[in-house]
């Protein structure tokens, strides 16, 4: 009977690791988005910002928009492919 041939260590999967910071990264901003739309700060923005207009649609907007952009930034990367 022949042994297997050891190799060493296993080599840790460099895409398994990217792939669990991507996840923690996603978590982290979902938490983030959820900050940004709990009542006690929108209502920091439910004032009126000129006559009877109110700051909170602009924010909303704002928010939602920052929202988006990071996460796009945080799923483009470059593909080792």
């Amino acid at each position: 009977m022949s042994r297997p041939k050891d190799d060493g260590p296993a080599r840790p999967d460099p895409q398994a690791g990217r792939a669990s910071s991507l996840v923690s990264r996603l978590i982290a901003l979902a938490l983030f988005a959820l900050v940004l739309f709990t009542p006690p700060i929108l209502g920091l923005f439910d004032r009126p910002l000129w006559g009877d207009i109110s700051a909170l649609p602009l924010y909303l907007f704002a928010a939602w928009l920052l929202v988006i952009v990071l996460c796009a930034l945080l799923h483009e990367g470059k593909s080792d492919e």
